[in-house]
């Protein structure tokens, strides 16, 4: 049997190594990828190949350790490495079996420690979850002698999904707001196209960015409004879908044109009054409970503030330093059913 299982850590990285070792790993990788020069991979005797992956095209390194031993070396993408091991699997090599470890051991949650850290995309997050490998072991092990400790445990278990996740907030609002000019401002160079023509943007612009250290994913939507131009009522359809699963939206009100919002069923987390520097007279909002925050997005005005709202908003309670925090959806599950 020949079997194959990543030496490098999961998650996106510079490289990937991925080891093949069995008696028909020279046949598998072979059937997989093709030298430079074009002579067959089993007919090269060399510790050091270069070709590429016959799937993707990419261009990578076959080592050989001697015997029935290889290292595959690619680029470190997560595209790339599925890609390599699918093949590897479609031709007979067998990935290496899933670890298993019994419900609520301190060694499942700090697995998922690990699993979480090098898909980590930030310093601060890395960090809490840092914390957590040093935490969450000897806690497990307490709630089993300490039950009493299951109910604080558990009340963190919003937080401890989400902030290690990549937050999707989205801009909304009428057309010529200033939604595109505010996802400039906030991302420091030009991802979406500004003109003064209502409707410029006619479909849902997406850019990770990070917020505060928190990874968030900004779009930035059509114009809401009853469009006749078809291409414009296709944007505004894929705004609605996108404010569906958004973990926050912003409002973007003009200032210097404000308008009565008709759109009962979205409510916003936070509420952007845009074009600040062009307000003639102060715009009247009525009573919300969303925090409102002033803006010009042109003069680079207010974004600092709206910044830390935002962060502030997404997460409006932070754990204290020595709580331990379920991080995934079957850590609380497992929790409840001790519960």
């Amino acid at each position: 049997m020949t079997h194959f299982q990543q030496l490098t850590p999961a998650g996106r990285g510079a490289i990937a190594v991925i080891a093949v070792s069995g008696k028909d790993a020279l046949q598998i990788i072979g059937a997989c990828f093709t030298p430079v020069g074009k002579r067959p991979f089993k007919d090269l005797q060399k510790q050091l190949t270069y070709g590429h992956w016959n799937s993707t095209g990419e261009d990578l390194l076959v080592v050989h350790n001697g015997g029935l031993n290889y290292e595959i070396q690619s680029h470190g993408s997560q595209a790339a490495v599925s890609a390599i091991k699918a093949d590897l699997s479609r031709h007979g090599a067998r990935p290496p079996k899933p670890a298993t470890f019994a419900t609520l051991s301190p060694q499942r949650f700090r697995a998922d420690v690990e699993r979480l850290l090098c898909e980590s995309t930030t310093a601060r997050t890395a960090e809490l979850l840092l914390r957590q490998w040093h935490i969450l072991p000897p806690a497990v092990d307490r709630l089993k002698q300490d039950p009493a400790q299951l109910d604080s445990f558990l009340g963190w278990g919003s937080f401890g999904m989400r902030f290690h996740q990549r937050q999707s907030i989205v801009f909304c609002g009428r057309p010529n707001a200033g939604k595109s000019s505010l996802t400039n401002a906030i991302l420091g160079f030009e991802r979406a196209i500004v003109t003064p023509i209502a409707g410029t943007t006619r479909d849902v612009l997406t850019h990770h960015t990070v917020i505060d250290g928190w990874p968030v994913e900004l779009s930035d939507t059509a114009g809401l409004r009853d469009a006749d131009n078809q291409i414009e009522q296709i944007g505004v359809a894929k705004a609605r879908q996108k404010l569906e699963t958004a973990d926050l939206i912003i409002s973007v009100i003009d200032a210097a044109d404000p308008q009565p919002w008709d759109h009962d069923d979205i409510q916003p987390d936070i509420i952007v009054v845009n074009k600040s520097d062009l307000a003639k007279t102060p715009v009247n909002l009525q009573a919300t409970e969303a925090p409102v925050v002033s803006v010009s997005a042109t003069q680079g005005t207010g974004i600092a503030e709206l910044l830390l709202v935002t962060s502030q908003t997404l997460f409006p309670k932070l754990p204290p330093s020595n709580q331990p925090i379920p991080l995934t959806e079957s850590q609380i599950e497992d929790l409840s059913n001790f519960k």
